[in-house]
């Protein structure tokens, strides 16, 4: 296969596998079989076969991260987040950790992203709880504080920038709560890698 056409298509599969890892909560491994495998067919009957199919079944899997929703892929919506993927890539890293130390730093590392600021920046804390404001369940600019006061003791070890470190334990009641703002901003952030408050909705 020609170099360029192999990493159009590697590109294309990274990001379509990243969406569905965050579309369905789930961890993902990209990685290509030793040797490559590939589809084969002996006779006319098997080609169609294949040329017809569209997929390999697989059981319906539940959300790992306890959350539950369906998003319906339509043009428009890829549409929408096309401009993000780099968003996406990093959710999908959060979802493929395990621990809630590792999704809490890729959850920050997104918020970065996401507002072009960095975590500790007041100004991140102010527009993401203005951002965040209209959920019906409540995000206050205390809750936001809490996440921000957790960055230092999870990201740090030598006691320069906080008094204790954080582990699971600490991160792990924030977790499902920063998953869900998370999801809120990188399908309906109006302006990615911007400051703005701005909302849309996808």
């Amino acid at each position: 296969m020609p170099q360029k056409e192999r990493e159009d298509c590697e590109i294309s599969a990274c990001h379509a596998i990243n969406l569905i890892s965050v579309l369905e909560s789930c961890s993902k491994e990209i990685y290509s079989p030793v040797f490559c495998v590939a589809f084969g067919s002996d006779n006319l009957r098997e080609s169609e076969f294949l040329k017809n199919s569209q997929g390999i079944f697989a059981p319906e899997r539940k959300s790992e991260s306890g959350l539950d929703w369906r998003i319906e892929w339509t043009p428009e919506f890829v549409t929408a987040i096309s401009d993000r993927f780099d968003g996406i890539a990093l959710l999908s890293e959060a979802f493929s950790g395990g621990s809630e130390g590792h999704k809490y730093r890729e959850f920050v590392r997104f918020f970065e992203l996401a507002f072009g600021l960095a975590f500790y920046d007041q100004r991140l804390a102010k527009k993401l709880t203005q951002f965040l404001s209209s959920w019906p369940g409540g995000y206050d600019r205390d809750e936001i504080n809490k996440w921000v006061n957790l960055r230092h003791p999870a990201m740090h070890g030598d006691y320069g920038e906080t008094n204790w470190i954080a582990t699971g334990a600490d991160l792990r009641s924030v977790v499902l709560r920063i998953h869900q703002a998370c999801l809120d901003v990188l399908f309906n952030k109006e302006k990615w890698r911007d400051p703005s408050k701005s909302r849309r909705h996808i």
